[in-house]
């Protein structure tokens, strides 16, 4: 289910870059009044809470977000099926993301502003947001102050990072390099395909046991910035341990020894090696004892 964002904002300091990150992740924006007209005068996809309301705001703009189609996408509790089955019933879809911050009564009330504009800054839907907002914390991330925005974008890095697969190319081959560069489809395609990381470690690429000549070298090397054109990290062998989560896919080719998982400080992992790689006697102990898991590839 696609996630949901709903952003009504006075203070717009961070808005754009923080809107423009979560509609990068995939995020629907919808928006307000003054906070919508900025998001889309900068080039952001956004939702009209009207459209979603199916109703226009009224009286000079005091009721925009008071809405049940608002609200119950805020405050549906996830895992409760009564709530999920009542709003898809009703066309009610989720809200995940409130970002909302409020008028400055307090300061507007020192201002020599009319008694009348004074009331106007008298926040109603944005506290209400954040009420129902708050109720449903569990499903529901909340943001109010601007501050929040870089610790939210850092969190939802870091949670996107630790649940995304990844398969570690120990060692490459100068043949494969070419094939990858081309797109040729292969294990590595197929993790790329799927939204999943690959990582090649730098001191297994075959090519870089050499250095002359030097036309063919640079040949090789641009062939390596293509594949990261592809999304594929180039890291150290010292890197690699703090890749690693519990189960993640390693990749292996040739002779695999216990001194190569050593090395590599495999645990709870998935090893997969190429049809035509041997695993000695020693590495197999290795791999019971570490409980990783052992698969080969299978051949196209």
């Amino acid at each position: 289910m696609k996630k949901r964002a709903l952003i009504s904002v006075f203070d717009k300091t961070g808005i754009l870059e923080f809107a423009q990150f979560l509609d990068k992740k995939g995020v629907e924006i919808i928006s307000t009044g003054g906070t919508y007209k900025f998001l889309k005068e900068n080039g952001l996809s956004v939702i009209d809470v009207s459209e979603v309301t199916n109703f226009k705001e009224m009286l000079d703009g005091r009721v925009k977000t008071l809405h049940p189609n608002i609200h119950g996408g805020i405050l549906a509790i996830r895992d409760n099926k009564e709530h999920m089955d009542t709003i898809a019933k009703e066309g009610i879809e989720t809200i995940d993301y409130v970002v909302v911050n409020l008028y400055p009564f307090f300061r507007e009330v020192q201002t020599d502003k009319t008694f009348d504009e004074k009331i106007e800054f008298i926040d109603i839907g944005g506290p209400t947001m954040l009420r129902s907002a708050a109720k449903s914390f569990k499903d529901v991330t909340v943001i109010c102050e601007t501050e929040d925005y870089s610790v939210v974008m850092e969190e939802i890095e870091k949670n996107e990072n630790k649940n995304k697969k990844r398969l570690v190319v120990s060692t490459l081959g100068i043949n494969d390099l070419i094939d990858l560069s081309q797109g040729r489809k292969s294990i590595m395609t197929e993790f790329l395909f799927n939204d999943s990381q690959v990582i090649l470690v730098e001191e297994g690429l075959e090519y870089k046991k050499y250095t002359k000549p030097a036309a063919l070298i640079n040949l090789y090397d641009e062939y390596l910035e293509k594949v990261k054109e592809f999304g594929i990290k180039v890291v150290k062998r010292t890197e690699v341990k703090n890749i690693f989560c519990a189960k993640e896919k390693v990749y292996l080719k040739g002779l695999i020894t216990e001194s190569r998982l050593r090395k590599l400080g495999l645990k709870n992992q998935m090893l997969e090696v190429d049809a035509k790689s041997k695993v000695t006697s020693l590495a197999m102990d290795y791999i019971k004892e570490n409980s990783i898991e052992l698969c080969y590839e299978r051949r196209q």
